[in-house]
């Protein structure tokens, strides 16, 4: 019932359905229609009213395809506030009579939250409904909760309120619900045309595009990489050189026991010479050689061809683990070298399957299959000479049946490109999925959705499992004819050794390799389809080797630079890639060295977009940034971003310990690293410890879960919420103390009181550090030295706070938005 198109509005909610707002927010590629629908049957009414009380309609009119916009996985192009809103929004969709949102205000700015709480979860979408909100923002939502609990540290809880009655609950949420709300929100109204129930009539953009697939034969440059990178031209000319060789070895044992064959006749003919000879008293003709003769040239020439074997096939395993070495440290660099735009629109899983499903065959297959098809081949020039040595006539049959085998391979090789090619791309989806749905676990079970993701990861599979499958059955179809083809072969040479006067040990020579030919030209045919499907996997790889990376050239920075932190901006204009509109738009200001200035604006407005221009991952189009003096555009990417710092509002840590994220590099003795973890421990700073002291790695201080610095960390933090990972960033920060330090959101998942406590920290720690603060919490900035509003890529309004409040322009309307205006009124003396 759960998709049925025959469920009404009034029928809409499920009061035992649970949909589950995550502190991580969790988007798939996706439309941002199909993001909110999550499933669902599309109702127009409901759309809308979920788009105006999620404050998504202003975001989705500057979106270049509205709601037809297709956002890349974890919504990865647009900004923090609007992907909280999204998942917010697909909460009040669905069908759930249960929504538990986790801290859905942090993200957003003040005045946003605010008609988020108004009309999302206060308005008629939360009617009915059993609203479960975890949240730091108190102030902001507890004259309109029925029940509040605070969790301690200890993971006791205590109620402030008593529980009522559900229906005096969600009677009680309607009431409180501020009069204005019923008007217009600052998005306005729903115009008539605004949402359109129809199809849109252009097709909207791609964001993240089909994944490439080459057509045709594999080109001479993908042969010519692997052959480079795999030791050049004369180390392969060496290790054909041991092949022929090799296969001279193999026709030289077989000749010399078609030579002792002959002197088998020989022998008998002396026996009876010598008997003779005996009778008549004649002189006794000479002896043949001895046995032992024969044995050891045959066993020498034996032990030398097993020697050459071995060589050769170690030759080709050398090349092809240097190859596979050498090809896997380019694309790597380069991935991760790769443009930001790329990045963002290649889904994880498709560069799993490169470096996980491509250079896995590159590296156990690929080898492999050149070494026993290019065996095969001097096999079947061994046979081919050998049946040469019954008769010249015999090159008729050879090449008839040669152009045969050719003609198959090549429909073979034309069908099962192309197929393995589909069998490459049909394995992204599956990492894709897979990815996508491990971390947005909590999200799939508590929408229901798991069966739907089953369904969909058993189509991925049959996908991929077709393909395969039509693989087997092309070379199946060849393998059939190649058997025919060499049955006649073996044919021909017997009719060939029946046909012409032939020495019966050199017949038995010819027919020895014949007899090989079918099975040896059925291996040899399907290791040389192997390598060029496998080359496949090459073409791919070499898809990422010559991937458009950053810039690595530029000037040295002084060992010094920056050495004040003064920062000047001019007519800065940047843009996400060509063709796309610019997210910064002439934005210019100056900050003074060891200046803290605050960054606010609404989500979207271009703040986290200056960031990264700031560290060069946007390049201008026009304009500059100068720090200290010097434009950053001149220097080299290295040395600019090891200068600086930044922690990003999506905190970032890797697999292993707390002492390795906090120093990476090992610079740092642990008294330090323990130190800095003290400074931003909220629950000691808590209870008013306000000294501290240097202390050891066994100490008993610590941070969220952790008790000492061997403590893990598993991938990308998972194992700590959002805020200790935060915390974690703050801490690396204070260790490196940088000149020039950018805190995007920082604090944006902690409570109010550590965000004070730490806020006070980094006004300790960074006094001689420059400061570019981005915030939603007005009162995270509201004592800073000058605050910079954006309102869509541009500067709006840059003073001090003082300045800004008696202007009476954005930054103040946004405080009265904020309903921290008495508490942040007198801390600016107002």
């Amino acid at each position: 019932m759960r998709n049925s198109e025959r469920v009404t509005m009034d029928e809409w909610i499920m009061p035992a359905a649970v949909a589950h707002v995550g502190q991580v927010p969790w988007i798939e590629n996706a439309s941002v229609k199909d993001a909110i629908l999550f499933g669902l049957p599309y109702r127009h009414d409901r759309y809308a009213q979920v788009l105006h009380a999620c404050a998504l309609l202003e975001d989705i009119a500057m979106l270049p395809d509205g709601e037809d916009t297709e956002v890349g996985g974890t919504g990865i192009n647009i900004s923090g506030g609007q992907r909280w809103r999204l998942t917010l929004a697909r909460a009040l969709y669905s069908r759930a009579g249960i929504l538990v949102l986790d801290d859905i205000f942090s993200a957003v700015d003040s005045h946003v939250g605010r008609h988020l709480l108004e009309q999302a979860i206060l308005g008629p979408l939360g009617g009915g409904r059993t609203i479960i909100l975890v949240t730091h923002h108190i102030g902001l939502v507890e004259r309109h909760a029925a029940y509040l609990v605070t969790l301690h540290s200890d993971g006791t809880a205590t109620a402030l309120r008593k529980s009522v009655d559900k229906v005096d609950v969600l009677s009680s949420l309607r009431d409180s619900r501020p009069k204005h709300s019923e008007g217009p929100s600052r998005d306005g109204p729903i115009q008539d045309g605004m949402l359109n129930e129809d199809s849109p009539t252009v097709k909207p953009r791609k964001f993240v595009e089909d994944e490439t697939r080459v057509e045709g034969r594999v080109k001479w440059a993908v042969y010519s990489t692997y052959l480079s990178a795999s030791g050049g031209l004369r180390y392969w000319i060496l290790t054909f050189a041991l092949f022929s060789l090799a296969a001279l070895m193999t026709v030289a044992r077989s000749y010399w026991l078609a030579l002792r064959t002959a002197a088998y006749t020989v022998d008998e003919t002396h026996a009876m010479m010598s008997t003779r000879a005996l009778d008549a008293s004649d002189p006794q003709p000479p002896s043949p050689p001895h046995m032992l003769f024969y044995l050891g040239i045959y066993i020498t020439i034996s032990l030398v061809s097993v020697s050459l074997v071995a060589i050769k096939i170690i030759f080709v395993l050398v090349a092809s683990l240097r190859a596979a070495r050498q090809l896997f440290e380019v694309a790597t660099r380069n991935v991760l070298r790769a443009q930001l735009r790329w990045l963002d629109t290649q889904p994880v899983g498709r560069i799993l399957n490169r470096f996980v499903g491509d250079f896995a065959l590159i590296d156990s297959k690929l080898g492999g299959d050149m070494t026993w098809c290019a065996n095969g081949l001097f096999s079947l020039v061994t046979i081919i000479a050998a049946a040469l040595f019954v008769s010249l006539w015999m090159l008729v049959p050879v090449a008839v049946l040669s152009l045969l085998c050719i003609y198959v391979v090549y429909l073979y090789l034309d069908a099962a490109r192309d197929i393995k090619r589909l069998e490459s791309n049909a394995r992204s989806p599956m990492f894709k999925l897979i990815g996508s749905t491990l971390s947005g676990l909590a999200t799939i079970r508590s929408f229901g959705r798991v069966d739907d993701y089953l369904v969909r990861m058993h189509g991925h599979i049959d996908r991929y499992a077709q393909s395969s499958w039509y693989i087997l059955l092309a070379t199946q179809w060849m393998t059939f004819r190649q058997g025919i083809i060499g049955v006649a072969f073996t044919l021909c040479i017997a009719v060939g050794v029946a046909r012409f006067p032939v020495d019966a040990s050199l017949a038995g020579f010819a027919l020895s390799f014949a007899l090989d030919f079918s099975a040896v030209a059925e291996k040899t045919i399907s290791r040389y389809t192997s390598t060029e499907l496998d080359m496949n996997s090459m073409e791919r790889v070499l898809e990422y080797m010559q991937l458009r990376t950053e810039p690595s050239n530029g000037a040295d920075a002084a060992s010094s630079w920056p050495s004040q932190g003064r920062i000047d901006i001019r007519d800065l204009t940047v843009g996400y890639a060509e063709g796309l509109n610019p997210v910064l738009k002439g934005v210019s200001f100056s900050v003074q060295s060891c200046q803290r200035i605050g960054i606010v604006g609404r989500t979207g407005s271009g703040k986290s977009s200056l960031t990264l221009a700031l560290f060069r991952f946007l390049e201008p189009r026009q304009g500059s940034i100068e720090i200290d003096g010097v434009d950053i555009a001149t220097l080299k990417l290295h040395d600019l971003r090891h200068r600086l710092a930044i922690i990003p509002q999506d905190p970032v840590l890797f697999s292993g310990t707390l002492r390795s994220n906090l120093d990476p590099f090992d610079e740092h003795p642990d008294d330090t690293l323990m130190e800095a973890l003290d400074r931003v421990n909220s629950t000691r700073a808590r209870q008013g410890e306000e000294e501290h002291t240097k202390l050891s790695a066994a100490s008993p201080r610590r941070l969220g879960i952790f008790r000492d610095l061997s403590s893990p960390i598993t991938r990308g933090g998972a194992n700590l919420n959002q805020g200790e990972k935060q915390l974690v960033c703050l801490a690396r920060a204070m260790i490196t103390r940088p000149k020039v330090l950018v805190l995007d959101e920082a604090t944006s998942a902690v409570d109010m009181e550590t965000d004070t406590l730490i806020q006070r920290s980094i006004r300790e720690e960074f006094r001689s550090s420059t400061l570019l603060v981005v915030a939603h919490r007005l009162s995270t900035v509201a004592d800073f030295d000058k605050i910079l509003v954006l309102s869509e890529g541009r500067v709006v309004e840059y003073d001090a706070p003082r300045v800004l409040m008696q202007q009476k322009g954005p930054f103040w309307r946004m405080l009265q938005e904020s309903g921290e205006q008495e508490a942040l009124g007198h801390l600016l003396s107002l």
